[in-house]
């Protein structure tokens, strides 16, 4: 009897864990079917990330495979690539993130040139005005 309840527990545990999979794999199929366009007409980094969820599809669904006949998978190579994918996410998450804090930069010299020039109607102490104070903020 005690032979079965460890058994039952396993085998509990381990559909418990296919079930956290399964919801990931649709998490990232539902990502990748929502994307409107084809892979070619995305940005460098959304079609990165639709390739890492591809990644990721495909390496889960063969350790699924490999677990539902039974074999170890602690040792088998997906659990590489899947780790390697993991780590792909992250570093795609923080480049994203970059390109997200990246702001325009303004050439206050120029700014006060062209604003200068483009108001005529600016007395010419006013543009001097103008000019100082540009050249103070630099």
């Amino acid at each position: 009897m005690m032979g079965e309840e460890s058994t039952y527990d396993r085998v509990l545990i381990q559909l418990e864990g296919t079930e956290k999979t399964v919801k990931k794999l649709r998490k990232h199929l539902r990502t990748y079917l929502l994307e409107t366009t084809s892979i070619s007409d995305m940005e460098p980094l959304e079609r990165a990330k639709a390739n890492l969820n591809l990644a990721y599809l495909s390496a889960a669904l063969f350790y699924m495979l490999l677990r539902t006949h039974g074999l170890d998978t602690s040792e088998h190579p997906v659990m590489q690539e899947l780790q390697r994918i993991k780590e792909r996410f992250e570093l795609l998450s923080r480049l994203a993130g970059q390109e997200d804090r990246r702001s325009l930069v303004v050439d206050n010299e120029a700014t006060g040139r062209i604003l200068a020039a483009t108001l005529t109607e600016l007395p010419e102490k006013e543009k001097r005005k103008l000019r100082r104070t540009v050249k103070r903020k630099r």
